[in-house]
Order: structure tokens, then sequence, then C-alpha cells
């Protein structure tokens, strides 16, 4: 049952979310982020290994336009940009921390600086999106700053927990992938055993 599922899992508001990861930010980038590197490797791995058909990594069609929400530090997203930058038309991360939000940019800004991948950082969706990057503090569960049907894939990482509503969250999901775009979302630990999977399960299926 749905309603059970969904009581069982205690979700703090927006406010004290977006405080705690702003409290928690420095320990993260500075402590945390060692043992980040390695489950991002491995999340890689696992969705090679399992879930592409071909057992190859993970690749995006060309001319992807790609969200991730909550993106941290942008440590997914580094990883996705490395093995995807040649498919990639626009890449768009988001956190509710301005502080993780920071060190998303700070991460990107290094890459490129070292790098000339043609790319370009921006705090804001607009004009060409050509080769950008657009790194912003929102709230995933209010996507309105973004037409309908616009992305061709959506990564949610470790997400659902951190979400105050999960239902607005996967409706406006819904809402900006393109038909036949695809998400790509993941729960803390053994899925089997884990509220998180099934609520998105069942969210997934309400919304079609």
């Amino acid at each position: 049952n749905k309603t059970n599922k969904m009581k069982k899992i205690k979700i703090p508001t927006i406010d004290k979310i977006k405080k705690g990861w702003e409290d928690f930010s420095d320990i993260y980038v500075s402590t945390l982020e060692v043992n980040s590197v390695k489950n991002t490797e491995y999340y890689f791995r696992v969705l090679t290994e399992k879930y592409m058909p071909s057992k190859t990594p993970l690749l995006l069609n060309p001319g992807s336009s790609v969200l991730e929400i909550a993106t941290g530090s942008g440590l997914f997203a580094e990883h996705l940009f490395r093995t995807n930058h040649s498919n990639i038309r626009d890449l768009h991360l988001m956190d509710l921390s301005s502080k993780m939000i920071h060190q998303a940019n700070k991460r990107f800004e290094a890459i490129l600086e070292k790098e000339d991948f043609g790319f370009r950082v921006s705090a804001e969706f607009g004009g060409s999106p050509e080769k950008s990057i657009v790194i912003k503090e929102q709230n995933c569960e209010d996507l309105s700053n973004y037409p309908d049907d616009y992305f061709d894939v959506v990564f949610g990482n470790f997400v659902v927990h951190l979400t105050e509503s999960p239902q607005k969250m996967v409706a406006e999901v819904k809402r900006v992938l393109k038909p036949g775009g695809f998400t790509i979302f993941s729960v803390l630990g053994d899925f089997r055993k884990s509220s998180f999977f099934w609520t998105y399960l069942d969210l997934f299926a309400e919304f079609g």
C-alpha cells in the first residue's frame, strides 16, 4: 500500500533540508568526498554491468539535454561529463544548498580551466543552450523555469529522502522529460529493503 509506505518515510521540511546541507557541506567536501568518489565509480560500474544492454559504459545519445537534481558538489556530474561531454548539448545541475552549488561551480570551473571542452558555465537557464553547463541553487519540486519535454535524461541520486514532496518532484521530472527520455534514480542501501525505492516505483507508476 503506497500510503503506508509513504508514512514510513519521515521527510523533513525544505528549510531543514537546506540548513542541514549548508551546515554539512564543508565536512562533506573535506572528509566524505573521498568515499563518494569510490561510490560514484561503483555506481557507474553497476549501471554498466547490470543495466546497460550492451554491457558498455553509460553513453548518452548525441545532443542530449541532461538534468541532475540534488547534484551536491557535482561529483556524479563530473564523471558523467568526462565520459559523455561529446554527446551533451547542455547540462543542468541543481541543489537546494548554496554552499554545495558553490562547490559544484568550483569543480566545473576547474575542469574547464584545465581542458577546453568548449563549454561555458552559467547560473541561469536561457539564451543558447549549446555547450552550456547551468549550475543553480534550486528546489527540484519546482522546475517551472524549464519548458515541458525539454530533457532527454534526468538523474537523481539519493534524493527522495531529501525531498519534502516526492510527488511534486516526480510530477515535475515527468513534465520536463521528453517522450522517450529516461530517468535514473538511486536510493541508499539495498533497494530490496529500501522504502525509498518502493516509493519511487509507486510515484512513477502514479504519474505514468
